[in-house]
């Protein structure tokens, strides 16, 4: 599938896993949780989202019989998004004394350039043509 189809698709799967992402992440803020605990939940809630719709709608990997190995990689990419995204919120908001919500943007802005590629490359390009995977 080309580039052109799955950047579009991405683009909405993202936006829907930052929408539950944020929403997880301002409710624990209102329930009086601080912003990295915020952050470590709301990540993992935002993962889960993010790797049944890209499976399923923006790779169209669903029915491969990878899950597995496709939920391995993703395991592995998330993890060091995660421990990046919770770096770079840490760094901004702990150390830089900056805003948190622009902060948890800018990080996430970060971790969601860095997936797409990794995704695309790695993730889901398990069964694909090299062709495919450089968008061709």
């Amino acid at each position: 599938m080309s580039v052109r189809i799955q950047a579009p698709r991405y683009l909405t799967t993202a936006m829907a896993s930052a929408g539950s992402d944020w929403l997880v992440f301002k409710l624990l803020g209102v329930l009086g949780l601080g912003p990295l605990g915020a952050q470590a939940v709301s990540r993992i809630v935002g993962g889960v989202t993010s790797f049944a719709l890209n499976k399923t709608w923006t790779y169209e990997s669903a029915g491969t019989g990878r899950t597995t190995e496709e939920a391995l990689r993703f395991g592995v990419l998330y993890a060091v998004s995660y421990v990046l995204s919770l770096g770079l919120l840490y760094l901004a908001v702990e150390v830089l004394a900056l805003p948190t919500d622009p902060s948890k943007l800018a990080a996430d802005g970060l971790c969601f350039a860095v997936n797409f590629v990794a995704m695309r490359a790695w993730v889901f390009a398990a069964g694909g043509t090299q062709a495919e995977v450089a968008g061709k």
